[in-house]
């Protein structure tokens, strides 16, 4: 039976080779021509979207910093 502390180096060892893989995230303002032709490339996506208003958005934005 694996013990927790082996389960534990597993999970570290491949989130390690995960992250060591991942492309250097480029970050740029949003515009419709570059989403659409990411999209069409196959690469990864992510939008944050923030608002002044929003209370969650507060609260991410305080852990975040």
């Amino acid at each position: 039976m694996m013990n927790r502390r082996l389960v534990l180096a597993a999970a570290l060892a491949i989130a390690s080779t995960s992250i060591a893989r991942a492309d250097e995230p480029k970050f740029s303002n949003f515009t419709n021509e570059a989403f659409t032709a990411a999209q069409k490339d196959g690469k990864r996506v992510l939008v944050d979207v923030w608002a002044s208003w929003c209370p969650t958005c507060k609260a991410q934005g305080a852990i975040l910093k």
